[in-house]
């Protein structure tokens, strides 16, 4: 809470690299690295995370190459669908392992539902296998950086299978395993578990496998903790990287008013947004209940003699308070209807352009002439007067290093990774409760921040709203605090640190 601003906070360490930058430049320098991920060029973060890292090795003269359902072929990429867990066959055959609906069959009838949903799984396994060896052995790779595929073995098993035998049968190759969600992790963690002994046997051998060849990151230290406990693997703590040099191409004032204007926003209405995709984990109904709690109180920020927010906007009785949705990827339409009829019944204008916003690394000259803006520029612009980062659930927290970079404020869900591993160590971030004041959601048992800690809360955004001052001191200090643990070049150097260990540790 605010309250608890100022209070002193310690450090968040992690490894410090033992050779300097230009000594790890000429290591890398005309190395060829591959990234592995189901995909690799969204606004998810794990795809983030694999562009800022691609950038920043290529800025050191290595040479990367990618391997994902969303790339096109190309001399540095290649186009798996399979890797897609989107896919009907992924789909139905995750259903059919999860499926704990069986409690009338018989032994044997099990025994053979579970043989053949092996042979499915080894049958998918062999294709995806083929397309990873094919493209180590074309692209002479010497390091592989695969992210979340052994992590999240139940989303798509047949991927994970795959790199267990990858890892097996290349043992003159390096594999860095990035784990940034963990099947076991958050609310969902009780519906992966499978009926079939076999299967639960098989994922917990390609989970995280450890083999010589292989070393493991976790972006945060519960999940480092708890791989130790349940695997006795050891892995390296790295959270999300971010270049906070970014330069993104500014909206003009021009297109950012055709924007506003296309969604019914008036120059001095308060704009809020959800950065995340629209995801169940993502707490949007927290946000909307926060939105809520403004709305009950905006006499106190009409016609007030400072403005509200960093563009002291001069809101009146006839200005509206929008929050936004800016994510159109990996979209759970079924959640957000459900959000869309809760946002209506409070009375909140909840406003969706994520068709109009477009992951950066997809960016295009198309898109441009369409009057599309890229996800950087966005959130660069200055539209947006506040952030309500409030999942329940993240491995790290790749939105709240966006919001600090751009220095808008942020509102904050303390999830128990950002209470361990950011709101421990980083200040200038309004933190909306933790896992103790939650609540389940109307009929759905999703949880939701209670309204009293949501009240207390809101009364500290407004009070930073109206404090011009407080509002630049509390960004810059979230700026420098992300800024100094989270660039890029700092995290690159632990992945180049992991890249080439000299022997097991």
């Amino acid at each position: 809470m605010f309250a608890k601003e100022e209070a002193k906070k310690r450090p968040l360490i992690i490894e410090t690299p033992k050779l300097s930058l230009e000594e790890m430049s000429n290591i890398i320098k005309d190395k060829q690295i591959g990234q592995i991920h189901y995909f690799l060029y969204g606004t998810d973060g794990v795809s983030l995370q694999a562009q800022e890292t691609q950038v920043f090795l290529n800025s050191l003269g290595a040479k990367t190459f990618s391997l994902a359902a969303d790339t096109t072929e190309s001399e540095i990429s290649s186009n798996s669908p399979e890797l897609d867990y989107h896919n009907k066959n992924v789909t139905c055959l995750r259903d059919k392992i999860l499926d704990q609906d069986m409690a009338d069959l018989d032994q044997e009838t099990l025994d053979q539902q579970e043989n053949a949903l092996l042979t499915k799984i080894n049958n998918g396994a062999d294709v995806i296998y083929q397309q990873m060896i094919t493209f180590i052995d074309e692209n002479r790779l010497d390091i592989v950086h695969i992210r979340n595929l052994s992590a999240l073995p139940f989303l798509h098993i047949q991927a994970a299978v795959a790199v267990h035998e990858v890892i097996k049968n290349r043992p003159e190759t390096r594999f860095i395993l990035h784990h940034h969600d963990f099947y076991w992790e958050g609310p969902d963690a009780t519906k992966y578990v499978s009926k079939y002994e076999k299967i639960n046997k098989l994922v917990n051998k390609i989970t995280a496998p450890n083999f010589e060849n292989t070393r493991h990151i976790c972006i945060n230290t519960i999940a480092q903790a708890e791989l130790k406990k349940r695997k006795g693997v050891v892995s390296t703590f790295i959270p999300d990287g971010f270049d906070f040099d970014k330069e993104v191409e500014e909206m003009s004032q021009e297109d950012k008013k055709e924007l506003l204007e296309k969604y019914g926003i008036k120059e001095n209405d308060l704009v809020l947004a959800l950065t995340t995709r629209t995801r169940k984990n993502k707490g949007y109904q927290t946000a909307i209940r926060i939105v809520k709690s403004i709305q009950d109180k905006r006499k106190l920020l009409e016609n007030h003699e400072n403005g509200v927010g960093r563009s002291s906007k001069t809101f009146d009785s006839e200005s509206n308070i929008f929050l936004l949705v800016i994510q159109s990827a990996d979209f759970d339409s079924e959640y957000y209807s459900k959000i869309k009829e809760y946002a209506k019944e409070m009375g909140v204008k909840l406003v969706f352009i994520g068709d109009d916003i477009v992951a950066d690394a997809q960016y295009t000259n198309e898109d441009q002439s369409a009057g599309k803006h890229s996800f950087y520029s966005f959130i660069k612009s200055g539209i947006v007067d506040g952030v309500l980062y409030v999942p329940t659930h993240e491995g790290w927290g790749n939105q709240a290093i966006e919001a600090a970079w751009a220095k808008i404020i942020m509102m904050m869900f303390g999830y128990p990774v950002a209470v361990k591993d950011i709101l421990s160590h980083i200040n200038g971030i309004i933190q909306v409760g933790d896992s103790d004041d939650l609540e389940p959601w109307e009929e759905t048992g999703l949880p939701v921040v209670k309204e009293g800690v949501v009240e207390e809360s809101t009364n500290e955004l407004i009070k930073v709203l109206l404090d011009h001052d407080l509002e630049n001191k509390m960004t810059e200090k979230a700026y420098g605090a992300f800024r100094q643990l989270c660039h890029i070049q700092k995290i690159g150097m632990q992945y180049l640190e992991l890249y080439f260990w000299r022997g097991r540790d």
